[in-house]
Parts: structure tokens; C-alpha cells; sequence
């Protein structure tokens, strides 16, 4: 009981820290993972301090928080999330650290069973995070914008549409018009992350990310182009100017040496550990 007790003392004093560095945002409501989906027991409790080998993409939060909450032996990064899991099934991880939205797909995919989904829980960590801009007056008119589709409730039901429950997909995904009166707006996303961003049946890239732009572009007056590539290359590209903004998301909490010009934060994310569906978590590490 007394271990029980020192360790959420230690994980809240870590999110008050983390806390302090977020960027200020609007007050709106953090849509909740079911917990009929992952595991919400004790059983993450079962990382800290085992010396567990916790796999993540490259440039997300996840290896910071494996390092900082779990303070794990080793946080290897990789391109993608399917690395990291086929890296997790060879044995060479223990574990993968991934946002909430990630694991519901991937627990209602073809290789859902083969993987245990163990939530870290709301109040010990979310992730927050928004896109990132070239300049700063874009970004004041995307704030502003998201301010107005957060009160008047678009931003709810983009985030049902592709957060909540299955991802549309054929007619029921929107078909956004965009005028192009004004220019294109020029994105730049991974196509890999979903329900954020991945490839849809004709091989475009689809989902929460790429309705936000759209319907960004479509408050701008203008038309829309989204390069895809790896997460990490995405910054370079807009801190140059060579694209607007980035579809995806990136975390304000991270620590970046890059001085990036964020958002306000649009997707909340609960952590999910995933792990091989036959793994004892009380095994973690300890070999």
C-alpha cells in the first residue's frame, strides 16, 4: 500500500513539473478513452523502476515520458509505430509507448490480439499537443479560428468523427470544398498515425488531421496541399517556410531545441503501453 502511495506521489509531482511547461490553451473538454478499451489497473504501476526497454516513434512525446515517469533503461525511437511493435514482438523492446487514439485502432485491427493495451492513467498524464507554423500570424489566425470551431462545436465532432468509436470512411468522410481564392495552404503530415493521419482507400491521406486542415483552408479561402513524410522531417519543412504548417500535431511538452511556433493544442491523448498479449507484466525487465 505504502509502494502504491509513493509512486502516484511521485508521478503527480512529475505532471505538476511537466504542467508548468504547457502552453496556456482555451478551456475545452479532453475526450476520454473508454474504459472498456485498455486496461485501467494497477498493472502500469508494474514499469516503474523495472528497468523496461519502452519503444515509441521518433519525435514523439512517449521516450520522454518513458524516461521521466517509468524512468526506463532504454527508450529507442522509431520511424514508425509498426517498427516499434515489430521491434516489441522480436523481443528486442519490452513495451511501446503509443497516444490512446493509436492503440484503439490498432486493438480493432487484424494484429488487435496480438497485443495487451495497458492505459497510464488521465491523472497522471496527458498528452497535449498542436500543430506547429512558419510564422506567427498564421498561427494567430489559426488560434483564433480554433477558438470559434471549439465554441461553436465543429472541433467535437471532428473529434467523434475520427476519435470516438470507427473512423469514417468512402461518402461518410466530408467532402470539404475549398475555393483556392486565396492561395493554397501547403501542410505537410506522416500519413501514418491513425486515426490522426493515414493512407485511405484510394491512397490519399485521411483522417483527424487532414478534416482540421482542410477545414482551416476552407476558413482561409484557400486550397490545400499536404506532403507526406516522416515525422522528425516535418519541422525543418515548415521552420524553413517550404509548407505552412504541419497537419500532425507535436507535443508542448516535449523538450525540442528548436524554437517552433505552436498552436493552441488540439488533440488529448491518454498513454497506452502495449505490450505482446502473452507477456506477464510483472516480468517486465527483470530478465
Amino acid at each position: 500500500m505504502l509502494r502504491k502511495a509513493a509512486i502516484i506521489a511521485t508521478l503527480a509531482l512529475t505532471l505538476v513539473f511537466a504542467a508548468a511547461c504547457l502552453i496556456s490553451c482555451s478551456a475545452i473538454t479532453i475526450p476520454t478513452p473508454s474504459k472498456k478499451d485498455f486496461t485501467q489497473a494497477d498493472s502500469y504501476a508494474d514499469f516503474i523502476d523495472a528497468k523496461a526497454r519502452i519503444g515509441s516513434e521518433e519525435g514523439e512525446i512517449y521516450a520522454q515520458v518513458a524516461k521521466d515517469l517509468f524512468r526506463a533503461s532504454d527508450t529507442p525511437q522509431f520511424t514508425t509505430v509498426d517498427d516499434a511493435l515489430d521491434a516489441l514482438l522480436a523481443g528486442d523492446i519490452d513495451a511501446v509507448m503509443a497516444s490512446g487514439g493509436f492503440a484503439r485502432q490498432l486493438l480493432r485491427s487484424d494484429r488487435g490480439a496480438d497485443f495487451k493495451y495497458i492505459a497510464v492513467p488521465g491523472d497522471i498524464f496527458i498528452n497535449e499537443s498542436g500543430p506547429i507554423f512558419a510564422t506567427q500570424e498564421l498561427r494567430d489566425e489559426y488560434n483564433q479560428w480554433y477558438e470559434d470551431i471549439s465554441k461553436n462545436g465543429t472541433w467535437d465532432k471532428v473529434v467523434s468523427r475520427w476519435l470516438h468509436g470507427n473512423p469514417p470512411t468512402g461518402d461518410s468522410i466530408p467532402n470539404i470544398e475549398l475555393s483556392g481564392e486565396n492561395g493554397t495552404l501547403k501542410v505537410a503530415d506522416t500519413g501514418n498515425y491513425p486515426p490522426l493521419s493515414y493512407l485511405g482507400e484510394n491512397g490519399e491521406i485521411i483522417g483527424f488531421d487532414i478534416e482540421m486542415a482542410s477545414l482551416f483552408a476552407q476558413h482561409m479561402g484557400m486550397d490545400l496541399k499536404v506532403t507526406q513524410m516522416d515525422y522528425e522531417d516535418i519541422i525543418p519543412l515548415v521552420t524553413s517556410g517550404d509548407v505552412d504548417m504541419s497537419a500532425c500535431t507535436y507535443s508542448l511538452v516535449a523538450q525540442r531545441d528548436e524554437d517552433l511556433i505552436f498552436g493552441k493544442p488540439s488533440v488529448f491523448s491518454q498513454a497506452v503501453l502495449i505490450i505482446p498479449s502473452n507477456q506477464i507484466t510483472g516480468n517486465i525487465g527483470r530478465k
